[in-house]
């Protein structure tokens, strides 16, 4: 694909020798600041000299409106075949036909919550590439309670696909330099970029998601205010949904507690340690 023919806020880099094609993407959703800060801070001075690297802005009008998305969250809308008319699922169809033509992406997010740590979304074809970016949490299983998203998109083509979490929407500057040597592991990883990968600094927990659960009352409540990834008692009810008590299950965590969603939004999901 030449320049002239790309979707806007997209980018387009190529080395002087053959190589993997990859891309970088940030601002999926676009109220998630440190990934567009980081790709907007290395991108022009990156010197690709093996393969093709593309840099996508995922939703560029919620990244000028600081907003998660406009009318529909873009990282649902990743689905083959997709035809629907809403901003984000035409941006979807923009984007995909470049997502099929790379060997591997990197995904840069962030989250909502404020007691959160930096973690890795991936899948085990790809779980080299995330232990070599060094996270203290990787976490398996999202496409199959959330799908749609850019990550599954690729491991639905057989492709490497790593989604950063950088911290809380909230303090993005704390986790630039975080996001800043994600990108530059990864092209260092496929060989676009000169330089060694350090060694891993962290040895990490694995979580897989086992289900998400969905809010049904206005009375949802948590017993107290959870951490992400924070381990539940076993047996113990750590939320209340009008009539439903939620019990924790053996080794299981808390992932994206959010009492204020709306009836129908996701409430949290709940993971599973393993080895």
């Amino acid at each position: 694909m030449q320049p002239e023919n790309l979707p806007v806020s997209v980018s387009i880099k190529k080395g002087t020798y053959a190589g993997s094609t990859v891309a970088l993407v940030a601002g999926v959703h676009g109220d998630e600041r440190v990934g567009v800060m980081a790709l907007q801070a290395l991108w022009q001075t990156l010197d690709i000299t093996k393969g093709t690297v593309y840099a996508i802005y995922g939703n560029p009008d919620a990244i000028a409106k600081n907003v998660r998305f406009i009318e529909k969250n873009l990282n649902r809308c990743f689905v083959p075949g997709i035809t629907g008319t809403s901003l984000e699922e035409q941006r979807a169809q923009e984007l995909m036909p470049i997502l099929d033509q790379c060997d591997a992406v990197l995904d840069l997010h962030a989250t909502n919550s404020v007691k959160t740590t930096p973690f890795i979304i991936t899948e085990q074809p790809s779980m080299v590439l995330a232990r070599a970016l060094d996270f203290p949490i990787i976490s398996t299983g999202w496409n199959d309670a959330e799908g749609g998203a850019v990550d599954g998109y690729m491991y639905g083509r057989g492709k490497i696909a790593v989604t950063t979490e950088l911290g809380s929407v909230k303090t993005p500057e704390l986790y630039l330099d975080l996001a800043k040597q994600s990108i530059l592991t990864f092209l260092r990883f496929f060989g676009c970029i000169a330089g060694s990968i350090p060694a891993p600094k962290q040895t990490p927990k694995y979580v897989h998601i086992t289900r998400a659960v969905l809010k049904q009352t206005n009375g949802l409540s948590f017993t107290k205010d959870f951490a992400d990834f924070e381990a539940l008692p076993e047996g113990e009810v750590f939320a209340k949904d009008g009539d439903t008590e939620y019990r924790a299950g053996k080794g299981e965590c808390i992932i994206f507690p959010r009492p204020q969603k709306e009836i129908g939004g996701e409430a949290f999901l709940i993971g599973k340690f393993t080895s």
